[in-house]
Formats: structure tokens, C-alpha cells, sequence
């Protein structure tokens, strides 16, 4: 009896001990490595070039709508005469009228400068002044076609101007430069004296 009980004890030491060593747990999932590179989220592909402002070359027509500077009336393409001329209440009025002598369509566009001049060519104190009424509007002269300045001055003294005789020199023409041009056409004046220093409202040009 001893050894059966001995054998039964051995038996069940050996099962605790086969119980003990069964199926392992299941493996747990390896820690992350801190090391490992991690994929970039930015975008490797430039950002597309903001376009450049255009470019506004010389000699681009004028912002109110004028031709380029190639179809401008120049002094060569143009002759002048002085017309309309009124008074009243110390107050001088005339239009200078100018007619496209060339055989090519041209543009007027602003205001343009004029002086007082002898036949000799010594200058008369001029103050040429621009009046907005009309302002600058491009002006298409087809040959043959006139364009119109409205001029505005006073025969009476003024400031320091003598009065028992006239406050100025005489002049005998007006030498009138187109807009955006350097060179000048001649027109016989014979309005008289220019008072204020040789102060002229000049209006810009337009069409007649």
C-alpha cells in the first residue's frame, strides 16, 4: 500500500508540473523605436511662382485713351490762327483754332504751352495758366480738321503794373507748342497787351 500511495503522489506532483509548463501566454507587441525615421508629411513640390505685373513699355497709350505717342500732332503737322475774340468788363476772350495740315491722322491730348513773342523773336513776359473747362480728352484730327484752346487774359494792371500806359510789351505773334512735343508753330497776334504779368487761361484742346 505504501508504494501505490507513493506512486499516486508521484503522479500527481508530475501533473501539477506538466500543468505549470503548458501552453506559454501569448507574446506582447514590441515598444515602438524612438530611433526609427518617421515618414515626412511635407510636401516635397514648390509652391507654383506668383506672376510678375506687367510691364507698361514707353510711349503706351495715354491712361485717358490718347493714341501713342507716334500719332500725336506735332508742330510740323499743324498751323494756327487766332479766332473769336471777345471783351468785356476788362475781360479778354479768343479761341486758338489749329488745323491738321498733314496728309496723316493725328492726336491732341492735354494742353500744350504757349508764349508771347515779337517779330524778331524776343519774348513778352507770357504766364501761361491751364483751366479744366474742357479738360484734357484725346482729340482725333483726320487731315484737314481743326481743334480748338479757349484762351482767357485781361488788359488791366495789376500789382505793380503801370497804369498811364500799357502794363506790357506788345507782342505780334504766339508761339504755340503742342502737347508732349518741344518744337513750336507760329500765329499772328493781335489782341494787344497782356496784363498780370502775361497771365493766359488756356483750356486743353478739342474738336471743332
Amino acid at each position: 500500500m505504501r508504494r501505490i500511495g507513493q506512486a499516486v503522489a508521484g503522479s500527481a506532483v508530475l501533473l501539477v508540473a506538466i500543468t505549470a509548463c503548458g501552453t506559454p501566454p501569448p507574446a506582447q507587441p514590441a515598444a515602438p523605436n524612438p530611433l526609427a525615421a518617421t515618414p515626412s508629411t511635407t510636401s516635397s513640390v514648390p509652391p507654383p511662382a506668383t506672376p510678375e505685373p506687367p510691364k507698361v513699355a514707353p510711349g503706351e497709350p495715354h491712361p485717358e485713351g490718347a493714341k501713342p505717342a507716334t500719332t500725336r500732332c506735332t508742330a510740323a503737322d499743324l498751323r494756327g490762327e487766332i479766332k473769336d475774340s471777345d471783351a468785356g468788363a476788362g475781360q479778354r476772350y479768343a479761341t486758338l483754332v489749329v488745323t491738321n495740315k498733314s496728309g496723316k491722322l493725328c492726336t491732341l491730348f492735354g494742353y500744350g504751352g504757349m508764349e508771347l513773342r515779337r517779330n524778331d523773336g524776343e519774348a513778352v513776359p507770357t504766364r501761361a495758366e491751364r483751366s479744366a473747362d474742357p479738360g484734357p480728352k484725346t482729340v482725333m484730327l483726320p487731315p484737314g480738321q481743326k481743334a480748338g484752346k479757349k484762351l482767357h487774359w485781361s488788359p488791366m494792371p495789376a500789382g505793380n503794373e503801370p497804369t498811364d500806359g500799357p502794363c506790357a510789351p506788345t507782342a505780334d505773334v504766339l508761339a504755340v507748342t503742342p502737347p508732349d512735343d518741344t518744337q513750336q508753330f507760329i500765329v499772328p497776334w493781335s489782341n494787344g497787351f497782356v496784363c498780370n504779368g502775361g497771365k493766359i487761361d488756356g483750356t486743353a484742346y478739342f474738336r471743332i
